[in-house]
């Protein structure tokens, strides 16, 4: 009988003995990896240089996070006014430009896809957004409380809109009229920003920046091969080249029926796009607490078992 036990105990020593072996192991495989990077490089395949008050970003691929905003240029942080990506950048780091006041401009470049999140986030220096037609990500809180953000303009589809990604946002959000987004999912962000972004059409050409339009060649000045001959007492009349006129001024959509809906009280807005949500960081960090726990009680477990199994082993004989 004494044997049975003992072994019974033993058995339950080893139940609890190799889960809490795994559990570790899990514990060690969740611990953040180290990235470390050359001076200059700010991506697996990016890198950044700055000239002036212009910081730009060239390579291929996606920008690391820097979730504790501590950037490479961060030293640079007032002197940074305008942010270029060239090259195929394809994502903006989390918290890379949070609360960089002083950057007034940005060129997203034709790659890009991703904002993630914080990127922006209290920039109040930006005041208006142009978005190539691979973008497809507003990532959470991303743009929220940029004060002076007005005007937002998207050459593709619909992208995703994450959690606040423009809360504290008063701008209107133009998208193309060849390629106009769909009206539900319009009306659900609509009310889920309480009316703070307004969308509306526009014609491409009016979603590019000025400096990407195709400028009309100028017509070359021909120097006269021959005097031109006049009599004395008339005057030639000054030729004067026709100016060019100007481009028309971006026209709102106003003109477009829009029927105003109630505004709910929610503030979350939805997704466009039906995406498995990303596992966020106090998800992870529950994760790890419930690990610790289970690791705990394991450990609690295996000791009262050999304190157990001592006990039966040791005990004094009785005659």
């Amino acid at each position: 009988m004494k044997k049975t036990m003992i072994m019974m105990l033993l058995l339950c020593l080893l139940l609890t003995v190799v889960p809490v072996g795994a559990m570790a192991t899990e514990l060690e495989s969740t611990e953040p990896e180290v990235i470390y990077r050359e001076p200059g490089q700010c991506g697996a395949d990016l890198t950044w240089s700055l000239d002036g008050g212009t910081l730009t970003i060239s390579g291929s691929g996606e920008m690391d996070d820097y979730p504790d905003g501590d950037a490479p240029w961060l030293a640079h942080k007032d002197q940074i006014t305008k942010l270029v990506f060239t090259g195929s950048v394809s994502y903006v780091g989390a918290c890379a430009f949070k609360d960089y006041d002083n950057l007034k401009e940005i060129s997203f470049g034709n790659a890009m896809h991703t904002i993630g999140e914080q990127a922006f986030q209290s920039c109040d220096g930006l005041t208006s957004l142009y978005l190539p037609d691979t973008f497809r990500k507003f990532g959470k809180e991303c743009f929220r409380n940029c004060e002076n953000l007005t005007q937002i303009r998207c050459r593709g589809g619909m992208p995703r809109f994450d959690d606040s990604c423009l809360w504290d946002v008063y701008a209107n959000l133009y998208y193309p009229t060849n390629n106009p987004w769909p009206s539900e999912p319009l009306m659900q962000l609509f009310q889920a920003f309480q009316g703070r972004i307004q969308f509306l059409m526009a014609p491409p050409e009016e979603l590019v920046p000025a400096t990407q339009e195709t400028d009309p060649a100028p017509q070359p000045t021909q120097a006269p091969t021959e005097p031109p001959v006049t009599e004395p007492e008339e005057t030639a009349a000054p030729t004067t080249e026709e100016a060019i006129p100007p481009t028309e001024a971006e026209t709102t959509a106003a003109t477009e029926e829009t029927t105003e809906p109630t505004q709910p009280e929610t503030e979350a807005p939805t997704t466009a796009e039906t995406e498995a949500p990303e596992e966020t960081e106090p998800e992870k960090q529950e994760r790890k607490t419930i690990s610790g726990v289970w690791f705990g009680l394991f450990l609690i477990t295996g000791t009262l078992s050999l304190i157990l199994i001592g006990a039966l082993i040791f005990r004094p004989r009785r005659y």
